[in-house]
């Protein structure tokens, strides 16, 4: 069997994927902000944003976390409803950030009809996964590295 992987190498690579994340969060909000203005936005930046967004995550950032979480509720069962609440983070924001990416696609995006609800949809989003984010490396990560 292979050499285990410690617990700190695993955390290390997860608050790298978080800085990635917050980079392109920030990137994203600028071209959002862009819109406010009445400017256009790089449409093809967000799609592209938004498909790491959605596809790495669900692919490979999230099952790690899940795999820290599922040790974190047998070890630490007094911290069971946050990592439950984390868990069902993963799904919510996953479920935003695809209704997120499919207004994007849509082929009018850039109508007076849509600027609105793209502008609350995209703020909402990075919203939710900034704070998701900051919950696992001030509670969930710290207590893993425990």
């Amino acid at each position: 069997m292979g050499t285990p992987i410690r617990m700190s190498a695993v955390v290390a690579e997860l608050d790298r994927d978080h800085a990635n994340v917050a980079c392109l969060l920030d990137l994203l909000e600028s071209e959002i902000l862009a819109i406010e203005v009445g400017k256009t936005p790089d449409y093809v930046l967000m799609q592209d944003i938004m498909r790491y967004l959605t596809q790495y995550s669900g692919r490979f950032h999230h099952p790690k976390e899940d795999i820290i979480f599922a040790i974190l509720l047998k070890r630490a069962p007094a911290a069971r409803a946050d990592i439950e609440d984390l868990l069902d983070e993963h799904v919510s924001i996953e479920h935003c950030g695809q209704q997120f990416d499919g207004l994007l696609r849509t082929p009018d995006i850039n109508s007076i009809r849509l600027r609105s609800q793209f502008v609350t949809m995209g703020f909402a989003y990075i919203q939710a996964l900034r704070e998701h984010m900051h919950k696992e490396e001030k509670n969930a990560f710290p207590l893993a590295m425990q």
